[in-house]
């Protein structure tokens, strides 16, 4: 799915997407010049995650099949 597609209803959600991916990989392979996370960005990730599932089953329902 293509966030240019989605914008402007739901690629202001989907944006966050690149953000949770690179914080996760970053978690994964730690690099030791980068800022630790934090418990605020644990949160921020489940609540940005949350929409961008939202977004997912409500693009499903509207969206035509190829």
């Amino acid at each position: 799915m293509c966030v240019a597609q989605l914008d402007p209803q739901l690629g202001g959600t989907l944006k966050h997407f690149t953000w949770m991916r690179r914080t996760r990989n970053g978690a994964e392979y730690p690099d030791l010049d980068a800022p630790e996370l934090l418990a605020e960005d644990v949160d921020d990730a489940i609540r940005l995650g949350t929409a961008i599932i939202d977004a997912a089953a409500t693009a499903i329902e509207t969206m035509h099949k190829f």
